[in-house]
């Protein structure tokens, strides 16, 4: 009875073990257990795998030399495929491309248009020049996109995410950009599409892989689906259809952001100008003020210039205040996810001048709390300032600047009512307030700035993190910045070191001899049971 008994337990362990296996087999669990989630596919991803209607063949090149460092990008490129291939129920499908050979692989590549990356590896005691493929190739119906070369895990689910939402034709957001005409533009494409300004080459690069940017003229009013609004670099005052078409996109509750400098500055040049214009009074009617004065920080990045020492010219370093390096940032709010700083060139202050209850504010950069600032002295039609560098290379700018934290770019949200509705009569498709406005303004133009964008990555992720957060798109924010997280080894000093060495020594020793002494304790236990049963029975 107790051999059958046994015999039953081992089958129905068996068979719990055999269904256990069947049910992995259709629900896929994993728990991602990585500091910043990269193994888990955000919602954006989720959706877009949704809406596929036809299998997503993807082949990666990697070379099958690759050194050490590149092996990991590999492993995580495979795990990510995996889940995206597992929560498409195998819709997306991924292999690697592995011929025998280099050269093979070599003419896979060049036919899948994948360019080969030169890399310098350490081995056998010298440094040598190597060339590897690091690419994927995405083949859906008929279309066929390439990521070339995949040079780090940091957004690379943006890349292949946003690849599969261009293949898929799904409406990409429209963002307009308006920056006044220059006459030489004004004349020759009056009547052709506007090319893009060349200061803002490296943004168009940037937001043009996710979005349609096309810029505006503003002398129409904008088409209803588009989703937000660039406003930069305006100096003189707009027209009044220009305005009109910028107050009434707000009303409309759809997102602007305005880039607006109150000075005329320039490094090389030793005086600023200020200016006024309509737009900025526009700004003021939602009691929403630039103020005439640049801000001064003594937490500012470095010029470097020639001076004369002893007679020969030596290039000397210094700091300018008027560069600020904005640190004072909340990493509570998910516009600064992966922005622990950033740089910013002759910049006003922006604030609520009036407290206006139905208008918050959310202060994004600020700068110091070793902060100055300066308005220079009154001229005709505003104010001229002294910039010239000379003036700051001997000052103690932590002694000097003595005021507290200027914002510099802000959201500003809530009810807003038309510049135009006093002046405007009442009619159907003009629009007099709006009670979910919503406008981010900078004082200043330089975060559209090409130089500050190409060699600063966190000023470029802070401007794709707001285009972001206003328009509903957060997931791309978290998808750009997600990576593995480099978690090293914390140094020891030697106690701490000899201290686990001992503990490491100490402990499983402890646990042995106790768990030596329990089992003596329990088989004694036994043996005197077993004892009192024997001489209960021989009595």
């Amino acid at each position: 009875m107790k051999y059958i008994d046994l015999t039953l337990k081992r089958i129905m362990i068996i068979i719990i073990i055999i269904c256990i296996n069947i049910v992995s087999i259709y629900m896929y669990i994993r728990v991602d257990l990585t500091k910043t989630g990269a193994y888990t596919l955000s919602g954006a991803t989720v959706r877009t795998i949704s809406e596929l209607d036809d299998v997503v063949r993807v082949r990666l090149f990697f070379s099958k030399n690759l050194p050490p460092q590149l092996n990991s990008l590999m492993t995580y490129t495979k795990d990510l495929l995996t889940e995206y291939q597992t929560l498409s129920r195998g819709k997306i499908q991924y292999e690697f491309v592995n011929p025998d050979t280099e050269d093979e692989l070599k003419i896979e590549a060049r036919k899948a248009k994948i360019p080969s990356l030169s890399i310098e590896v350490y081995e056998k005691d010298k440094v040598e020049l190597r060339d590897v493929f690091l690419g994927m190739s995405i083949v859906y119906g008929t279309k066929n996109e390439i990521i070339p070369i995949i040079q780090n895990t940091e957004g690379l689910e943006f890349l292949i995410t946003n690849t599969l939402k261009n293949m898929i034709g799904k409406r990409h957001r429209l963002i307009a950009y308006f920056q006044p005409l220059t006459e030489f533009e004004r004349v020759n494409f009056e009547e052709q599409q506007l090319p893009m300004p060349n200061n803002i080459s490296v943004f168009n690069k940037m937001i043009s892989s996710s979005a349609i940017f096309d810029r505006t003229d503003l002398v129409i009013p904008l088409p209803e689906h588009t989703d937000l609004l660039i406003v930069n670099a305006v100096k003189d005052s707009l027209s009044d259809i220009q305005l009109f078409n910028i107050d009434q996109f707000i009303m409309k509750g759809k997102p602007v952001l305005i880039f607006q400098d109150r000075y005329v500055a320039d490094i090389n040049a030793p005086l600023a100008k200020s200016f006024d214009n309509n737009l900025l009074e526009m700004l003021r009617h939602h009691s929403i003020f630039v103020k005439p004065a640049l801000v001064m920080d003594a937490s500012c990045f470095q010029l470097t210039r020639n001076r004369n020492q002893g007679g020969t010219m030596v290039p000397v370093s210094f700091d300018y205040p008027f560069f600020p390096f904005i640190k004072n940032i909340s990493d509570s709010l998910i516009v600064h996810k992966n922005v622990p700083y950033l740089y910013s060139y002759y910049s006003s202050e922006v604030f609520l001048f009036n407290k206006n209850k139905n208008i918050k504010e959310i202060s994004l950069l600020k700068t110091s709390d070793k902060s100055f600032e300066q308005s220079g002295t009154p001229v005709e039609n505003g104010f001229e300032l002294n910039t010239h560098y000379s003036q700051y290379l001997d000052m103690d700018f932590e002694k000097v600047f003595n005021h507290k934290s200027k914002k510099i770019a802000n959201i500003y949200y809530g009810d807003f009512e038309s510049y135009y509705k006093d002046i405007i009569e009442d009619s159907s498709k003009f629009r007099k307030n709006t009670n979910n406005g919503i406008l981010f303004v900078a004082g200043t133009t330089s975060l559209l700035n090409n130089e500050l964008l190409q060699n600063s990555p966190t000023n470029a992720a802070f401007i794709l993190n707001v285009i972001d957060f206003l328009t509903n798109e957060s997931d791309f924010i978290l998808m750009r910045n997600r990576n593995i997280a480099y978690s090293p080894i914390k140094d020891m000093n030697n106690k701490e070191k000899q201290f686990i060495k001992y503990i490491n020594l100490i402990i499983p020793s402890i646990f042995v001899l106790c768990y030596g002494f329990i089992f003596h304790l329990l088989m004694q236990i036994h043996k005197d049971k077993i004892k009192r049963i024997v001489n209960k029975r021989q009595k």
